[in-house]
C-alpha cells in the first residue's frame, strides 16, 4: 500500500508541474522539411489530450546531433522532449567524437509515425528503372540530405544492394538536393514521399522504386524494391517521441499514455496518410517498443556505415 501510495503521488506531482508549463519538443532538423512537419503535426495533437500548449522548437544541426544534445542536457521535468528519427541510432556510428550516447542518455517515450522513402532521379538521368540502374556502367552520383540523414542512410543501402559505384555528394537539406536534382548536376536521391510527390507528378523528377514493403498508393506505377526482388531495400523512417534520461518513469508513462492516444486520432492520422505515410500503432507508442526499435536499427546500419567510412 505504501508503494502504490508513492507511485500515485508521484504521478501526481509530475502531472502537476507538466500542467504549469509549456512543453517543447525540439526538433534537431531545419523548419519546413519533412521531419519538422511531422514532428508539428504530432506536436499540435498531443496538446489536445496533455491539455497544455505543446511548442515545436527547431535547432538544426548536422545529423541532428546539437539539438538532441541539447535534449540530453535538459532539466528531466518532462518539459522538453525530443522528435528524433531512426538515424539517432545510426549516430555512434557515423560520429566518433559524439558526446553522448543515445541508449544510455535519453529516455523513451514512443514512436508516433513512420514514412517509406521514394528512390527518385533527375528528369535526363538516362536509366528509368531500377533495372535500368543496375545495368548502369557508369558512377552514379547520389545527393543527400547531410551525412547521417536518412537519405543518406538510403543511399548507401541502395548502392550497397544494387552493387553500385556511388559519389555521395551532401548538402543542407533537400531543397538545394532537389535543385541539383533538376538540373542534372547529380543523378539521384532518396527522400520522403511528401518532399518529392509535387516534383513527380510535375514531371520534373523520375521515381524509379519505393522502400516500402508494397506499392504506395499515391504512385501506384512505381514498384517496390522488394517486388522487384531488392528485399534488403526496406526503409521505413519512423519518428520517436524522446526525454533527457533522468525524467520521472511516472511523467514518462503519462506521456506514453498521451501519445498512444495521439496516434490513434483521426485527424492525426489523416496527417500521416496525406504526408505518405503512417501513425504508429498504439503499441509502438510505447518505450520499450522504442527502445527495441533504436537497438535493432543500431545493429542494422553499424557494418554499412563502418564499410562505407573505410572507403
Amino acid at each position: 500500500m505504501k508503494n502504490l501510495l508513492i507511485c500515485m503521488a508521484a504521478l501526481l506531482l509530475s502531472t502537476a508541474a507538466m500542467a504549469q508549463k509549456n512543453t517543447t519538443v525540439v526538433v534537431p532538423f531545419a523548419a519546413g522539411g519533412p521531419n519538422d512537419a511531422v514532428a508539428r503535426a504530432m506536436a499540435q495533437t498531443l496538446s489536445r489530450y496533455l491539455d497544455q500548449p505543446v511548442v515545436v522548437e527547431n535547432r538544426a544541426s548536422v545529423g541532428g546531433i546539437a539539438g538532441t544534445e541539447s535534449v540530453v542536457q535538459a532539466p528531466p521535468t518532462g518539459g522538453i522532449l525530443l522528435s528524433q528519427t531512426f538515424t539517432l541510432a545510426t549516430l555512434p556510428s557515423s560520429n566518433s567524437n559524439l558526446s553522448f550516447d543515445p541508449m544510455k542518455d535519453l529516455a523513451f517515450v514512443g514512436e508516433f509515425a513512420s514514412m517509406p522513402m521514394v528512390l527518385v532521379a533527375g528528369p535526363n538521368f538516362q536509366p528509368s528503372s531500377v533495372g535500368d540502374l543496375v545495368r548502369y556502367s557508369k558512377q552514379v552520383v547520389v545527393a543527400n540530405s547531410g551525412i547521417g540523414s536518412p537519405s543518406y542512410l538510403c543511399g548507401l543501402l541502395v548502392a550497397d544492394s544494387l552493387q553500385l559505384s556511388m559519389l555521395q555528394v551532401p548538402y543542407k537539406g533537400n531543397a538545394p538536393a532537389l535543385i541539383d536534382l533538376q538540373s542534372g548536376h547529380v543523378d539521384l536521391l532518396c527522400a520522403q514521399l511528401s518532399v518529392v510527390q509535387p516534383l513527380i507528378q510535375a514531371g520534373k523528377i523520375k521515381a524509379l522504386a519505393v522502400t516500402s514493403t508494397t506499392r504506395l498508393s499515391q504512385l501506384p506505377s512505381v514498384p517496390a524494391f522488394t517486388e522487384l526482388g531488392y528485399r534488403r531495400i526496406q526503409l521505413t523512417m519512423w519518428h520517436g517521441l524522446f526525454a533527457p534520461k533522468q525524467t520521472p518513469r511516472a511523467t514518462i508513462n503519462h506521456l506514453s499514455t498521451m501519445l498512444k492516444q495521439t496516434v490513434s486520432d483521426p485527424e492525426f492520422q489523416d496527417k500521416m496518410t496525406h504526408m505518405g505515410g503512417s501513425a504508429a500503432r498504439q503499441e509502438h507508442a510505447t518505450p520499450d517498443h522504442l527502445q527495441r526499435n533504436l537497438e535493432l536499427e543500431a545493429r542494422r546500419w553499424a557494418p554499412l556505415i563502418s564499410k562505407y567510412r573505410e572507403r
